[in-house]
């Protein structure tokens, strides 16, 4: 399998994992805060029933003792007020915590059925654990609301009844009005601990929901993740069948169709034809056939015969010449040079190495016994030298006939990307050099036009 399909596997689920992960984790962060969204928006609606359910207790008391408040009762006012005493003191809504209070205008206890040693005490100047005024803040309360300056509504710290040994008191809302013929303040309250148990409630219901979400979002990333996986390596398969079989079918099946085709032309020869030709016969068959074999060593390895990278490239004709040709090869390149060489456009890369290829096709012929092949750089471009100690020739001869040896096609190839090719030979041998722009990013560019200033 291809490198390529390769990376592709192992790239893809992690990309589908680490995608799932990057929406789970950002949807996991959104609802997290959804509870302290929740919680605040239900808590302002909650009170806000709260409140009105305390006006209706509050109205309830009101029209428990209102027949006692008409103004030609026949008893006389103090036993009216003395039985509605009674009655608001055994009137309950919620077990022990739903009860109501009376205060008189100066802050006395009237009725408090929580609290039966406050009656008939004043607790103008009583106040909570929070320093609070309670007592005078519940009676302004109620007088402003009289005179429609407030709502009647007050926070406070009191003891809770249905908590045993509630020493420190229970954040508490209360509603009060003022009966003004009596100069009373009639109040109740709810216990707001009572509202946060019921949100903490919704709370975890909020949570349980979100945790059994995200269990369903990991099942189903996990699930996606194997399907993706098992589709990826079936396609990668079916991919680096086909393109295996491309590879084989442009290259080798031509070598091979070619070295068949000689062979069989060969055999149909006379015998004696046959014994004195093969010697050349062999050495004709012996390059597609080694071609052939490159070929298949380089799809085995993994790589792409048709995009190799210019390093790797160069590397793999110095080894084949060198075993074909026994002359030695030497390849130099900088650290610097190698980095530039893997940003090269595929086309350059072709274009450089076709041109290795015909210039070390040439020197078969030079009698050469080394051949340097070097890779530098500069700010703008690539620049390959390929020099051998051969025999040499007239490059100027070779010119005016038509480019022979290959070298107009050389040329035309650095042309088409922008390079130049420049020949140099005697008879103590041949340099070429090509010299290629190399791919640009901002930076090079930048050096490339300041030295050409």
């Amino acid at each position: 399998m291809g490198l390529g399909n390769r990376n592709l596997l192992l790239t893809g689920p992690a990309v589908f994992a680490l995608t799932v992960c990057a929406i789970g984790w950002v949807i996991y962060q959104q609802a997290s805060k959804l509870p302290q969204q929740l919680r605040a928006e239900i808590r302002s609606d909650y009170l806000e029933s709260k409140k009105n359910d305390l006006k209706g207790y509050i109205k309830l008391a009101e029209n428990a003792i209102k027949h006692l408040r008409e103004p030609d009762l026949e008893i006389s006012n103090e036993d009216a007020m003395k039985e509605a005493k009674r009655i608001l003191s055994n009137l309950r809504y919620n077990e022990e915590d739903g009860y109501f209070f009376v205060y008189d205008l100066s802050g006395k206890n009237i009725v408090h059925p929580s609290k039966k040693d406050w009656v008939n005490q004043n607790k103008w100047d009583y106040k909570d654990r929070a320093g609070k005024y309670v007592i005078r803040d519940l009676i302004m309360a109620a007088r402003k609301a009289a005179r429609g300056e407030g709502d009647g509504f007050d926070e406070y710290i009191f003891h809770k009844p249905s908590v045993t040994d509630d020493m420190g008191g229970r954040s508490k809302l209360a509603f009060v009005i003022e009966l003004t013929d009596w100069k009373w303040v009639l109040g109740t309250g709810i216990y707001l601990e009572d509202v946060d148990n019921f949100l903490d409630g919704t709370d975890t219901e909020v949570l349980n929901y979100i945790h059994i979400s995200m269990v369903w979002i990991a099942g189903i990333a996990f699930i996606g993740m194997m399907g993706l996986s098992f589709s990826q390596i079936n396609i990668g398969k079916t991919l680096e069948r086909l393109r295996i079989g491309a590879d084989l079918h442009d290259q080798v099946k031509q070598d091979l169709a070619y070295i068949i085709r000689e062979l069989n032309n060969q055999l149909h020869q006379p015998g004696e034809i046959i014994l004195s030709n093969s010697r050349g016969f062999l050495e004709k068959i012996r390059d597609p056939a080694q071609h052939a074999l490159d070929w298949i060593r380089i799809i085995i390895a993994g790589k792409d015969p048709n995009n190799l990278a210019l390093i790797d490239g160069l590397s793999e004709m110095k080894r084949n010449f060198e075993m074909r040709e026994q002359v030695q090869v030497t390849l130099s390149e900088t650290q610097k040079v190698a980095a530039y060489s893997k940003n090269l456009s595929k086309e350059k890369r072709v274009a450089i190495l076709k041109v290795v290829n015909e210039a070390l096709n040439n020197i078969r012929h030079a009698a050469a016994t080394r051949v340097d092949l070097q890779l530098q750089t500069d700010e703008c471009n690539i620049i390959l030298t390929i020099q051998d100690n051969g025999v040499g020739f007239d490059v100027n001869h070779v010119k005016s006939v038509k480019m022979g040896l290959g070298l107009g096609s050389m040329e035309a190839r650095i042309q088409r990307i922008g390079g130049e090719l420049a020949i140099e030979s005697s008879d103590s041998g041949t340099t070429v050099k090509a010299t290629v722009p190399q791919n640009h990013n901002l930076w090079s560019y930048a050096l490339c036009l300041l030295k050409h200033r």
